[in-house]
């Protein structure tokens, strides 16, 4: 984010003389984040979603040591909980921004094509669009009254992004129905080193949830233009009151995420 988520085994029982199989809903990968999470080996059977994952380095998983993170996570429970088995096509990335994943939807055949076949598409970036920022703020050149205006400038870029990644996508999809979700930020200055060295303990400037409730409110926008849907994980991953610290890169907060975004259901494919 900032700084950079059960496996289905096929089996089959003969019955009685006659040809018959039973199959349980599969899940296939096409593509895997890091070497160190297995990959499921499993072949669709009858219906299928695919689901496409995009994302920068948490949900690629680049620092949780080996955890699943959690668009992995996410297809596994899809997997478990649907009558479809599903195809997930893993095109997180460990590092970009909004704007570079942008352009790869513009311009890349392989990303292109792999939206034109995706019923389902999490997007889970835009902290690393903010490294500038936060360099200005920590040296007090960031403008305005609150010493903010650095980062309502990220805002109106991931506006930009945002709703350029999203036109592009229903463009691709032509008007077949897609679950789209985008997932919000926590608020991470509550609890990264690096990021409490700069907004101060316990993100005492209020710059941490200033950015957090930025996003958040860019991307729910965004997607209620484009009929999408937006992922809170500031309740998910920092309490009701939005002001509890979590570590985001470990397994039970890659849980949480992943099961907030099943909570958010697929009712535009039923």
């Amino acid at each position: 984010m900032y700084h950079n988520l059960f496996r289905i085994t096929l089996f089959c029982t003969a019955i009685a003389i006659i040809l018959a199989a039973c199959a349980a809903p599969t899940l296939t990968t096409t593509e895997i984040p890091p070497a160190n999470i297995p990959e499921p080996t499993a072949t669709p059977s009858g219906s299928s979603w695919t689901y496409v994952a995009f994302g920068d380095s948490w949900p690629y998983g680049a620092h949780c040591n080996g955890c699943k993170p959690f668009p992995v996570l996410y297809a596994d429970a899809l997997a478990a909980t649907t009558d479809h088995s599903i195809n997930f096509v893993n095109l997180t990335t460990n590092g970009g921004t909004s704007q570079s994943l942008l352009e790869g939807i513009q311009t890349s055949q392989k990303i292109r094509d792999a939206v034109k076949s995706a019923d389902i598409i999490v997007i889970s970036t835009g902290g690393n669009d903010l490294e500038d920022a936060f360099g200005l703020f920590a040296v007090g050149n960031c403008s305005g009254a609150d010493h903010f205006d650095c980062f309502r400038m990220v805002g109106d870029v991931w506006r930009t992004s945002f709703d350029g990644i999203l036109t592009e996508i229903n463009t691709l999809r032509a008007g077949k129905p897609t679950a789209i979700r985008l997932v919000t930020n926590s608020n991470e200055a509550l609890s990264d080193p690096g990021l409490i060295e700069i907004f101060g303990t316990k993100d005492s400037s209020g710059g941490g949830a200033f950015i957090t409730n930025l996003h958040h409110g860019v991307l729910c926008d965004v997607a209620a233009k484009h009929g999408a849907t937006c992922v809170d994980l500031r309740p998910v991953l920092n309490g009701p009151n939005f002001d509890k610290p979590q570590d985001v890169n470990t397994q039970e907060a890659m849980r949480a995420v992943a099961d907030a975004i099943l909570a958010s259901g697929l009712d535009e494919l039923r």
